[in-house]
């Protein structure tokens, strides 16, 4: 005999239909129209789980202070809220304007703000909770970049010793949030970006070069081998990571690269804006995956630190080789158009020329290796040697050939 089906199941099921009627009732060309227009306001994203799986996930989390709402609520970060609250307190009290007047600014961009939140949860659309949050937020973002713009000078409503606000800690929260220890924020031609990271980002790249759209990816010879084969390295003082890489008359010019603790979560959280941005570009991950063919080991890394490219606040060549190698790499993808793929391809057309792949060889088979050197020399001393021997011996049996015998006198 059959089981008539349980309430609990008829009730889910129940559910479930009422949830897939009204989607298919608001699945029309309006509600297509509405979730393209809110998905192109996108800027803020969660990283796939596929890119954290590839990487390292605890760079994409907040480890100080969350800023919006994806990380609202981390427990290891609920100490640093009282001083969000703080920081409010004290701006509003120092501009002599009510608080409803900052309240209203962002509930009339409170729609904007939402949707540049990829996937925002249901909670934050509805009440006032957003709009409180934002507040906060920005407001303790925006004093402690005017606090850094004034060079650390802590405002009167702030003790010297503040765990937060002081100039001390100042420096250190505006390097977390607002400067590069990659490379020197340019200006981003007058455009204010989307967030920090998009300031960044954008301050990573020069004007655009569209490369010749190479569907392989050549592989280059790491910056030892080039070496070898007679190409020199040279700092760029051009703006931008990808844009400022150039090689002509083998010489290969390279834009300063600042690697410091912080290095893995800020190249990894520039990478994935990347990838999930429409128009943000591919310069940093372009950049990398050229860093990644020119860095095979420590060696490399310290010809580039002697050249001035690479500077590390890393404790060996070793650990900067590995960032590059085996952390930042992983799932990485030049862009086709990538101009880097037309430099790499000139820097092995140069290394393929006879005389370089000559140069090449005989510098790394002879002179790599101080003994393998020192052989070399001695051998060529005992060539020398034994040639100039010969020619003494051989010299005045010819002197006695070519002389004519002395006539004897009658």
């Amino acid at each position: 005999m059959q089981q008539a089906p349980s309430v609990m199941a008829m009730a889910s099921s129940g559910t479930w239909e009422v949830e897939m009627e009204k989607m298919i009732k608001d699945t029309g060309p309006r509600y297509v129209e509405t979730k393209r227009r809110r998905e192109g306001r996108h800027s803020i994203y969660r990283v796939p789980e596929y890119i954290k799986d590839m990487t390292n996930r605890n760079a994409y989390r907040p480890q100080l202070v969350s800023l919006g709402p994806f990380h609202h609520g981390d427990p290891a970060l609920l100490t640093m809220e009282s001083h969000k609250r703080r920081a409010v307190a004290h701006l509003v009290k120092r501009s002599m304007k009510p608080l409803r007047l900052f309240i209203m600014a962002v509930e009339e961009i409170k729609e904007q703000l939402q949707d540049a939140y990829e996937n925002l949860d249901d909670r934050w659309r509805h009440g006032t909770s957003f709009v409180e949050l934002m507040l906060t937020d920005g407001c303790f973002l925006l004093e402690m970049g005017m606090l850094f713009q004034q060079g650390g000078r802590v405002q009167q409503d702030y003790g010297p010793d503040d765990p937060v606000f002081s100039e001390h800690e100042i420096n250190n929260w505006v390097r977390t949030f607002l400067y590069s220890s990659i490379t020197h924020i340019a200006p981003v031609n007058g455009h204010l970006g989307l967030h920090p990271l998009d300031v960044l980002q954008k301050s990573t790249c020069a004007a655009r070069r569209i490369g010749q759209g190479l569907k392989t990816l050549p592989i280059m010879p790491c910056a030892t081998e080039l070496h070898e084969a007679g190409i020199h390295f040279q700092l760029s003082d051009a703006k931008g990571f990808a844009g400022g890489v150039n090689f002509q008359g083998g010489v290969l010019s390279i834009p300063q690269v600042l690697l410091f603790d912080d290095a893995e979560c800020v190249f990894l959280n520039l990478m994935a804006f990347e990838r999930l941005h429409p128009g943000a570009g591919n310069e940093v991950t372009a950049f990398i995956i050229f860093m990644e063919n020119l860095i095979d080991t420590a060696q490399d890394v310290a010809l580039l630190r002697s050249k001035g490219i690479v500077q590390s606040g890393f404790g060996s060549d070793e650990a900067v080789a590995n960032l590059i190698n085996n952390i930042l790499t992983k799932g990485a993808v030049m862009n086709i158009n990538s101009s880097l793929r037309d430099v790499i391809r000139e820097v092995n057309a140069h290394c393929r020329k006879p005389w370089n792949k000559w140069r090449a060889s005989l510098i790394h088979t002879y002179f790599s290796n101080p003994w393998v050197f020192m052989s070399l020399v001695a051998a060529i001393i005992l060539l020398v040697a034994t040639l100039m021997q010969t020619i003494y011996t051989v010299v005045p049996f010819y002197k006695n050939i070519s002389s004519p015998e002395p006539q004897p006198h009658m």
